[in-house]
């Protein structure tokens, strides 16, 4: 977790190059406690994308959270 100002950051960081479905689980749960968070998902892979439920993010783009 990462206090941004009012903005909560929450990030899972996985090792696996490809994202995979259980990799969302925690960061949806917390998505329904408290709508307002902003999730993030680093893995090992290189594609940034975006989903309703977190922003993916490469190792090496890290710098973007």
């Amino acid at each position: 977790m990462i206090e941004r100002g009012n903005q909560l950051l929450i990030l899972e960081i996985k090792s696996g190059k490809t994202i995979h479905s259980e990799f969302l689980k925690n960061l949806k749960q917390f998505k329904k406690l408290n709508p307002d968070v902003q999730n993030y998902l680093v893995y090992g892979g290189s594609q940034d994308q975006d989903h309703s439920e977190c922003e993916e993010v490469g190792f090496g783009d890290l710098e973007k959270v």
